[in-house]
Parts: C-alpha cells; structure tokens; sequence
C-alpha cells in the first residue's frame, strides 16, 4: 500500500477521532499544500474513508467527519467489551441489577431448560467513551456462570464462561426488530420516547448445543451500527 497514503488516512482518521462529529476536514487544495502529496492520493483517502462511514460530503461546503458509531458485526460472536476495544474506544458497564430466580415457564421454553432451574438475571448499560449505547436485560444459565461475581458482570461474561468455567462458546441466533422505547430504556439511552431504538434478542449457545444465554438489547441506533458480511 502507498505510504503517503496511509500517512493522509491516518491524519484524516485522528481528525474523525480528535474532534466533534459534523467537523469540516481541510479542503483538498490545503491538504494538498499541507502534507505535500497528490490530488489523487488526498481524495482516494477522502474516498475511503467515506466509504467506511467516517465522513460524509455536502456539495459546495465541504467534507465533515461523522456521527461516530460503534459497529457491531451481527454474523460473529463477539462480546460488547471487545467490540469497542476493537473500534478504539473505552467499554464502561453499569450493572443495574443482579438477581438470581428460577426459571419460569416463558424462559423455560426460550431457553430450553426444566422449569425451576436456576437463571442469573443481569440488567446492564453499556457505555463507549461514556456515552450509552446499549440496554441489556439477560438471563444466563447457572450451568455456564457458575461462581461468577459482580465484576465479571461488569467485565465481560463470555471471557468468564470461556476461561473460567472451560466451556466453549458455537454460536448466536438473533431476531432483529425497532420500536420505540420504554420510559426506562430511554431514560438508560438518554433519549426521548420518540427516537426509535433496535431491538435485538439474543440466543447463544454453547458448543454442545445448549442455550446459556437469553439476552434482550436495546440499541441507540444513532451509536451503533449493524452490519453482516455476506459469503458465497
């Protein structure tokens, strides 16, 4: 790959990360004369990076970085933590609760367990660089977080499983749908009642099938992205 274009991307890439979204980016003439490189090398920067979601353009004003938007790749099990790491952000957890039931009849047949088995119920707000993203209410099997305390919950529970308790994770099943939300998911969100949110309900399993967790997110779709990556 060209250095000079890797320079332009990366000092394109830490204005999009430095400043405010809806920023404008020098023109391509300053940058140009700035950084001493070609017509050519600024706008396949400039291009690429459109392309990536990071700016966007308004014929006669300019360039200007975007909202900037966690993306989560839907076809791939990945928790929230590692998400944001990967996206260079900080993860920050508010565990609002914790308390462990048995399971009734709703999540006895969601979740494929005997009536009375005992369920971990964990309400969690999910921040990026302190700003909420996510509203999770999940159920987690007894069998696969076994011993966990409150922390690990705040950290990342599939780490645990994995790592603690020795159980491999196989794979997601997601239902995706928007509505809008609930006095208490907006108030999380720190939006109105008005904004729509995407609500994704999670069932994973483990890699001899069982389900060891039920997870229903609300998503301020204005700080997530949602995407999949299609194969032939």
């Amino acid at each position: 790959m060209d250095k000079k274009y890797v320079i332009v991307k990366r000092y394109l890439m830490e204005i999009v990360e430095n400043f405010p979204p809806n920023t404008k980016i020098p023109s391509e003439r300053d940058l140009i004369n700035q950084m001493g490189v070609s017509r050519a090398t600024i706008q396949k920067a400039i291009s690429d990076l459109e392309a990536e979601g990071y700016l966007y353009r308004i014929h006669r004003k300019g360039t200007f970085t975007s909202e900037h938007r966690l993306k989560m790749l839907l076809n791939q099990l990945v928790g929230f933590s590692q998400q944001v790491k990967a996206s260079g952000g900080t993860p920050k957890t508010e565990l609002v609760e914790h308390v462990v039931l048995f399971a009734n009849e709703y999540l006895s047949s969601k979740m494929r367990v005997d009536i009375g088995t005992c369920i971990h119920f964990v309400l969690r707000v999910r921040y990026k660089n302190d700003i909420p993203v996510t509203v999770d209410y999940s159920y987690f099997a007894d069998f696969a977080v076994s011993g966990i305390n409150l922390k690990d919950f705040k950290t990342s529970v599939y780490k645990y499983i994995e790592s603690v308790n020795g159980l491999e994770l196989s794979r997601g099943e997601l239902l995706i749908d928007a509505e809008l939300p609930e006095p208490e998911v907006a108030n999380f969100l720190n939006l109105s009642e008005n904004n729509p949110v995407i609500k994704i309900e999670y069932l994973t399993r483990l890699t001899d099938g069982r389900i060891f967790e039920y997870t229903i997110s609300y998503i301020n779709p204005k700080q997530h992205e949602l995407y999949v990556k299609a194969f032939k």
